[in-house]
């Protein structure tokens, strides 16, 4: 029987003790495979993995200089998907701020995100982000450089979002 096909159907549920050799394109039912059944050097991709964390801060009140440590990476790799801040409040007049996310001291952004009094409460701005590999140790801070114009209000309760992909160590 070397080399020939075996074909068998089952109607129910099916027990094999031992391996599917040379079989590819087998559909499994949602939630039949389990964390036990994968093996650690399954070498799965990032990508088909949970998303990774969304970190999210905000200052309290009016707007002020200040460079927050938001992320201290932990993971073999990790990939900066997303970096949006917005306001509460927003700046009046000619008063204005800028966002900028730092790797390690240095900017990630093409240029830093600037909210001004063009930018509604709530209205979510993004940034360009051009460096996006971190690795085990890098860190990431969140800079807030405001403008206060005389009398002009500052924005309020400024706040941002990083989304990562972390590769988690062992």
């Amino acid at each position: 029987m070397s080399g020939e096909a075996v074909v068998a159907t089952f109607d129910g549920s099916m027990i094999l003790r031992g391996e599917l050799l040379g079989v590819t394109g087998i559909a499994y039912p949602a939630g039949s495979i389990e964390n036990v059944d994968i093996s650690t050097s399954a070498a799965i991709a990032q990508s088909k993995c949970q998303r990774g964390p969304v970190l999210t801060g905000r200052q309290h009140s009016t707007a002020v200089d200040e460079t927050i440590i938001a992320f201290f990476c932990k993971g073999a790799t990790a990939t900066i998907k997303n970096f949006t801040v917005s306001n509460l409040v927003a700046c009046a007049g000619s008063s204005a701020l800028t966002v900028d996310l730092k790797k390690n001291g240095t900017t990630v952004l093409s240029a830093p995100i600037t909210l001004s009094s063009a930018d509604a409460a709530y209205s979510e701005s993004s940034g360009v982000i051009t460096v996006t590999g971190l690795v085990d140790g890098d860190y990431l801070t969140v800079v807030i450089d405001v403008t206060a114009s005389g009398t002009d209000a500052l924005a309020e309760d400024v706040f941002w979002q990083i989304e990562l992909d972390e590769d988690y160590l062992a």
